[in-house]
């Protein structure tokens, strides 16, 4: 059955001005993803360089928590997480811990190529941030994996994907449009999908048997 002209025109035009513009904002997205999964596919080309350091400070302003309180810190831990988020652009740790004995609450956060660990002395105000720093590269990396990133670059990462599949999608279909080239066209993609499946089949280690 072949599909009405009126039809065909619209769509194609549709495809072809969704590939030039779908392919153009993606471009940087595309030569990042690029770069990052080789260099993940070659970890010991970035490994090693990382930076593991201390900082102390002081919380200002400062209010105690009371140890009738500690059993239920939300505000007071709400006020705390506001002065990381904008002294050191962190949020949302990925645990808590308390040490009565010591008066001390241990906060965790996961960073790309790297992590902060901060012990607050909540009677006092003081703290010490334990800190590590990945290089430029590892932090790319994990960027790419989307590796303690945050909700934000998540976003990030599906949102490209979805491009990625529009723009596929559409450079199909304007294949599709052009006849010398279809059936050409058409080997290179069975080509392209069978190649990386038949290499999983017979090179790739994996469990079987069980």
């Amino acid at each position: 059955m072949t599909m009405p002209k009126s039809i065909r025109k619209p769509i194609f035009q549709w495809s072809r001005w969704l590939h030039i513009y779908v392919s153009s904002g993606l471009f940087s997205l595309l030569v990042f993803f690029c770069i990052t999964g080789v260099l993940l596919n070659h970890l010991d080309w970035i490994s090693g360089g990382k930076k593991d350091a201390q900082h102390a400070n002081q919380l200002t302003p400062f209010t105690p928590l009371e140890p009738a309180q500690v059993s239920t810190p939300f505000h007071w831990l709400a006020s705390v997480n506001t002065y990381y988020q904008s002294t050191y652009r962190l949020s949302k740790p990925r645990s808590i811990e308390w040490d009565e004995d010591f008066s001390e609450v241990v906060m965790d956060y996961p960073l790309p190529a790297g992590y902060a660990l901060i012990t607050l002395n909540y009677q006092t105000g003081e703290y010490l941030i334990d800190y590590q720093k990945g290089t430029f590269w590892q932090v790319l990396g994990d960027l790419h994996k989307g590796r303690h990133s945050g909700k934000a670059w998540a976003w990030v990462i599906d949102i490209s994907a979805v491009l990625m599949l529009l723009f596929a999608i559409t450079g199909l279909t304007i294949l599709w449009q052009n006849r010398s080239k279809r059936q050409a066209g058409t080997w290179c993609v069975i080509a392209g999908t069978l190649t990386p499946v038949v290499i999983y089949l017979l090179w790739v280690p994996r469990l079987s048997g069980l």
